[in-house]
């Protein structure tokens, strides 16, 4: 291996190692979102709760947000496909028509 590919192989994997940074920067973010809000949930209902509380109801609303993500994309590719078969049956009976 040449001194040049090396260097460049050095670089693509600190351009990695910065990519894989920001996406834990970003998750990091988006839990302590999610561990904020569980807390001040549990703040207004109950005047004692312990960290452990915190990272259930935590993880639970993680794992209800991903549900619904999962839902909405559900939905988002049934809506697709019903257009596509749609313009079909509109193309057919726009044809049918044309033909008599």
């Amino acid at each position: 291996m040449s001194m040049l590919e090396l260097h460049e192989d050095m670089l693509q994997e600190a351009e990695m190692d910065k990519e894989a940074a920001a996406e834990q920067e970003e998750l990091i973010e988006l839990f302590s979102k999610y561990a904020s809000y569980a807390e001040n949930m549990l703040s207004e209902d109950f005047e004692e709760y312990t960290e452990e509380d915190v990272v259930k109801l935590a993880s639970y609303l993680i794992d209800q947000s991903i549900d619904e993500n999962e839902k909405v994309a559900e939905v988002v590719e049934y809506d697709e496909a019903g257009r596509v078969m749609a313009r079909g049956f509109i193309a057919e009976i726009n044809q049918a028509n044309q033909e008599y």
